[in-house]
């Protein structure tokens, strides 16, 4: 049954990513459960299976989830969905998934604006991630399409032992170390590819946070921070509350403020807003920022069930095996679990799902930040002794800077050839 709901066909029109995440972040207060458009954000959970033993997540736990067929992706994605343009294949651990390429090739004709990917993955498997990878950007390579960038996101949570404590597993911290190695070289063949880091955030890991930020910079690698994410679906790790969260006030508390605290003002990217509602809410506080997944942003699981974010589970807009996403998208029940999203959920959630600009400072402040960078760089290479750089042409790069990337403010880092435009700017253009 389909609801009332208004939709918003005007960010479908949008020439870019870059320009509807922009609009998204302007139009943020005015999107509710009854008023919203498509998502441009898919988040496939191609596998809950694992072989990791991370201390936050109950999800290697799992014995014998089951696991759709290329057949049933093959139905799944029988329509065109040409709202979404950015992918996020994930898990689990999505790269157990030997035909992980396949489900990648099954989708794309189905996205035909698709402009971004990614696949976040523990790094554990180094071999087996770095052929599927390799089996994926040569298919890009083939048939790029609108497609400019595609990234491995791998988790980082400590430094040597302390990760493979975390992870659960001796030596896990130096697989890591070698599938990041493999993803650089792989990307000296595929310029498209970018290789990231996450990181979460816990009692067990809070000292090493400088350390890993550090391990990032070396590398020349963009990172996020976020803390423990207590759920008791997608993750299911209410049952360790105590050990996984930050009691306020307690001294772990207030480590993790302070370093949110420097996070946030370090940052020059959308995530310094996220890091400063974070460290709020280490103080007790609820969430102040919008979140918008669910309305712009959506999970599609294992079993083809559409939900508003990872961290909802708890009731599904509808079976994409079943119905067609505009049905599920508009219809009642999606509309009633968006409205139980933000009250029930969004207030005491600290989770990155979303991590754009929301809401018109936001997004003006970003790109003060970002013109006054660009203006940096620019005045240094008109300074530096050979300007030859001047008369060349700088390659447009429409994906710089649509993830936030909390690696961009550090001096040590080589000094980028040319400058890249960000999302807003891209935005600016199209209104010319």
């Amino acid at each position: 049954m389909e609801s009332q709901t208004k939709r918003i066909d005007f960010f479908d029109k949008l020439p870019t990513l870059g320009a509807v995440v922009t609009a998204a972040g302007v139009a943020a207060p005015y999107i509710t459960p009854e008023r919203h458009g498509r998502p441009f954000t898919m988040i496939l959970v191609v596998t809950r299976r694992c072989n990791s033993r991370c201390k936050m997540c109950s999800i290697w736990q799992e014995k014998n989830s089951p696991m759709l067929s290329l057949d049933e992706y093959r139905h799944m994605f029988r329509e065109p969905l040409p709202s979404i343009r950015s992918l996020v294949l994930t898990g689990g651990e999505p790269t157990l998934r030997s035909d992980l390429p396949q489900i990648w090739e099954i989708a794309r004709p189905a996205l035909p604006r698709l402009e971004y990917g990614l696949l976040a993955t523990s790094g554990l498997n180094v071999q087996r991630t770095l052929d599927q990878v390799t089996v994926i950007l040569a298919q890009i390579e083939a048939n790029p399409g609108s497609l400019k960038r595609f990234e491995v996101q791998v988790s980082l949570d400590g430094i040597d032992e302390t990760h493979d404590h975390i992870r659960g597993i001796d030596g896990f911290f130096a697989r890591v170390t070698r599938t990041l190695d493999g993803l650089a070289t792989l990307q000296q063949r595929y310029p498209m590819l970018r290789t990231r880091l996450s990181s979460v955030v816990m009692p067990d890991n809070i000292e090493q946070v400088e350390r890993i930020h550090a391990f990032a910079r070396e590398r020349g690698l963009s990172i996020h921070f976020s803390p423990v994410v207590l759920t008791g679906t997608y993750f299911n790790n209410l049952q360790d509350t105590e050990v996984l969260g930050f009691v306020p006030g307690s001294q772990k508390s207030q480590q993790a403020h302070a370093a949110f605290h420097e996070l946030s003002a370090e940052d020059q990217s959308s995530l310094r807003f996220y890091y400063d509602d974070v460290a709020q809410m280490l103080d007790g506080d609820s969430r102040s920022r919008t979140c918008l997944m669910g309305f712009f942003g959506c999970v599609v699981e294992h079993t083809g069930e559409v939900y508003p974010c990872p961290i909802w589970e708890y009731e599904s807009f509808g079976n994409l095996l079943e119905q067609s996403f505009d049905t599920i998208w508009f219809s009642e029940q999606a509309r009633n679990a968006r409205y139980n999203l933000r009250k029930t959920s969004c207030p005491t959630c600290t989770s990155m799902c979303y991590p754009h600009a929301v809401g018109l400072s936001e997004v003006v402040q970003e790109k003060l930040d970002h013109t006054r960078t660009r203006a940096q760089r620019l005045i240094g290479r008109i300074l530096k002794p050979d300007n030859s750089a001047i008369s060349t042409t700088p390659k447009v790069d429409p994906i710089d800077d649509l993830n936030p990337d909390t690696s961009r403010h550090h001096t040590s880092q080589p000094e980028p050839a040319v400058s890249h435009p960000t999302h807003d700017d891209l935005f600016i253009e199209t209104l010319k």
